[in-house]
């Protein structure tokens, strides 16, 4: 593969795939051998969280060790790499990291969020806002809200606990898509043991016990997908993450590798992550309540999205106990679901609610179609690709296809066996011995 291009920036599209965590030193090693001086960018940007993987002493490495690694074994100078992320918090997690350091130590030329899942949504996804209707003169819904529950994350295993014990369950249409025995060795943390025999739980009529029934980044949408969202009120959203949890025991990062929160981390680390889970609710309309970080819901407000304090009390959002917003959060939903229903219908089917759905899927439309705070699929339309691309700017678009092409050139410049497979970063060694960690 022969390039004979003067590279000004190289543009490396990340992930946690074990290419990227075994291999990224080498990658870089071999782009600064082979084109000299260009700037480079981590492209973070469907991603949030801080840990990529182990070194060999068996300690967890973080994103930023990851790349300052990455940049010092192949001589990159750091004032020439840009670091992005779809953490919100991210920039403010690298200085406070940074800061942890004493004297004087490289800097990255940037830190930066930029979302990429909005445009997925947006430009992939089948848009159903218009069944979403708004009328008084509409039958009454048959559930009260969507919870829709996937990987057995902490607040995830914790909603499930609550909308259990508040019988919720059977009042939503509530997905927890994760195999019921092994969960209970999380409950045991709190005392608990539950009934897991119904999982994984699906929606109702599914023929499927995995993703297939919740799968969004289409332009078709399973019918029954399609009808909770109709034949319901409102979402609870259950966010990748909640914020920096903090690990809810010892060994839930080191050994207990199907529940985990990847999110939690040191006092210096926040995660703010905004995914397709809540932007499915702005596009399709829908009113939400939000599991997510603490202030969430006023980042969307400052994006210029409006919330729905008028409806119900938002001060969860404002709680700096992740367990607490959850219940502040449920409790509120089961009150209205116990309320009367032509209440509830009222509640939901009136004319100021419509105002706010129908603003927020306008100024999501406004934040894509300005690129604003989202990055385009356009530059990230090296996705699938397996060929190296090049824009009029001479910037290098790289992903892992294209540089498996040229395995044996990278292979030169370290002493692991290239790793090709896919996965998690929990059980992968970043082969990075650092004096950090």
């Amino acid at each position: 593969m022969s390039i004979n291009k003067i590279v000004k920036t190289i543009h490396l599209k990340l992930s946690t795939e074990s290419f990227w965590v075994l291999n990224l030193h080498a990658v870089c090693k071999y782009l600064k051998t082979k084109f000299g001086v260009f700037d480079i960018v981590f492209d973070f940007t469907d991603e949030a969280h801080l840990w990529i993987g182990r070194n060999h002493a068996n300690q967890p490495v973080n994103i930023f060790e990851w790349i300052h690694h990455s940049l010092d074994y192949s001589d990159i100078p750091a004032d020439q790499a840009t670091l992005k992320s779809c953490n919100t918090k991210i920039k403010e997690s690298y200085n406070r990291w940074h800061d942890s350091f004493p004297g004087e130590y490289h800097r990255l030329k940037d830190v930066t969020c930029e979302n990429l899942w909005f445009n997925i949504i947006y430009k992939t996804h089948k848009d159903i806002s218009d069944l979403i209707q708004y009328d008084m003169e509409l039958p009454f819904k048959e559930k009260i809200f969507t919870c829709f529950m996937g990987n057995p994350r902490a607040h995830r295993l914790m909603t499930y606990m609550y909308l259990h014990d508040m019988d919720l369950l059977q009042k939503s249409y509530t997905t927890f898509l994760t195999e019921g025995p092994h969960i209970n060795d999380f409950f045991k943390n709190f005392d608990r043991i539950i009934d897991t025999s119904d999982l994984p739980l699906t929606l109702p009529n599914s023929t499927e016990t995995d993703f297939q029934t919740l799968k969004t980044h289409t332009p078709e949408l399973d019918e029954i997908f399609i009808h909770a969202h109709t034949d319901s009120y409102f979402d609870i959203i259950t966010e990748t993450t909640m914020g920096n949890l903090g690990v809810i025991s010892e060994n839930d990062f080191t050994e207990h590798n199907q529940i985990i929160d990847a999110f939690s981390g040191p006092d210096w680390w926040q995660t703010e992550f905004f995914t397709e889970k809540l932007i499915r609710s702005l596009y399709y309309k829908r009113p939400f309540m939000l599991l997510g970080a603490k202030n969430q819901l006023q980042t969307l407000r400052d994006l210029g999205f409006k919330t729905f304090e008028y409806f119900w009390n938002e001060d969860y959002d404002k709680e700096n106990n992740w367990l607490k917003r959850i219940m502040m959060v449920l409790c509120q939903s089961r009150d209205i679901a116990n309320m009367d229903k032509e209440k509830i219908h009222t509640l939901f089917m009136n004319k100021q609610m419509q105002d706010i759905v129908e603003h927020n899927k306008h100024r999501l439309h406004q934040l894509i179609e300005n690129e604003d705070f989202f990055i385009s699929l356009e530059e990230r339309h090296f996705f699938e690709t397996n060929e190296l691309t090049f824009n009029d700017n001479n910037e290098m678009l790289l992903c892992t296809g294209p540089l498996l092409k040229i395995e044996q050139e990278i292979q030169q410049y370290t002493d692991t066996k290239f790793y090709r497979g896919v996965g998690g970063f929990v059980n992968k060694d970043c082969n990075i011995i650092t004096a950090w960690v």
